[in-house]
């Protein structure tokens, strides 16, 4: 099978439900082409081994999606820091 790759520099990304499934690949996936990800979910072990693999590109922030403000602030700061989402 094919590899396939894609390029991502300059893109900044939130993904939900980062720490596992496929949300964590997903995460993996765009940091790997050079994306910025912002990435969220509720448990923040798990979030710091997907951290772990890309850890200039991945940034994390512990919070439930429920939880209107604390992804508002999660998503500001990380703007403040690396630019508009995409």
């Amino acid at each position: 099978m094919a590899s396939l790759s894609f390029d991502f520099i300059g893109n900044n990304y939130l993904v939900t439900g980062a720490s596992s499934g496929i949300g964590r690949q997903i995460a993996l996936d765009l940091a790997a082409g050079g994306a910025k990800v912002l990435a969220v979910a509720r448990r923040e072990e798990e979030l710091k081994k997907v951290q772990s693999e890309y850890p200039d590109n991945i940034t994390v922030a512990v919070a439930d999606v429920c939880d209107k403000n604390a992804v508002k602030q999660a998503v500001s700061d990380f703007v403040s820091e690396n630019g508009l989402l995409r």
